[in-house]
């Protein structure tokens, strides 16, 4: 089977930033630490006014450290999701320059020409498969991440059934 891929820059994106991901306040790896940092920065402001009126600062002294404490962890998360927005940003960059983009799958291998470039996945080498009706995800010693958008209805379905087969 040979496929001529679309690459179009958004249908990654939307993949990779789905539901939130990449986002500094609803990323998965990033809200808990949001959630904290807001609630703690409520409470400050309350104590704060609490302590202007009864001219007792101490409790309002500890809610500036654990303001900090909890500031300095969701700034260690944005730094992450900072880093992987990068990465991805990267990946796709490097990708985008390429005019050519073909899928070559036979019993043998997966093959994914880009250019002068290919690069080859034999099927005993992929550890897992994640198929979705939007794209599909094939991990290995390669990693490739292909959106249905990429292609036309019937060569998704023919490839979808071609990789569920090969993993059943």
């Amino acid at each position: 089977m040979r496929i001529e891929l679309r690459f179009n820059r958004k249908d990654f994106e939307e993949l990779y930033f789905i539901n939130g991901r990449g986002s500094y306040i609803k990323d998965e790896v990033i809200k808990s630490s949001f959630r904290n940092l807001m609630i703690t920065g409520l409470v400050t402001i309350g104590l704060y006014i609490y302590a202007s009126v009864k001219s007792n600062y101490d409790l309002f002294s500890f809610s500036l450290i654990v303001l900090a404490i909890f500031l300095i962890v969701y700034l260690g998360a944005a730094k992450n999701v900072k880093k992987w927005r990068l990465q991805v940003k990267n990946y796709l960059d490097a990708h985008e320059k390429y005019s050519k983009h073909v899928l070559i799958a036979n019993d043998d291998y997966l093959s994914i020409i880009q250019n002068d470039e290919e690069t080859i996945e034999k099927w005993t080498n992929i550890e897992r498969v994640k198929i979705f009706d939007s794209h599909i995800w094939i991990l290995g010693n390669e990693n490739f991440l292909i959106p249905a958008k990429s292609m036309s209805k019937g060569e998704y379905d023919t490839l979808r059934s071609l990789i569920s087969k090969k993993f059943k």
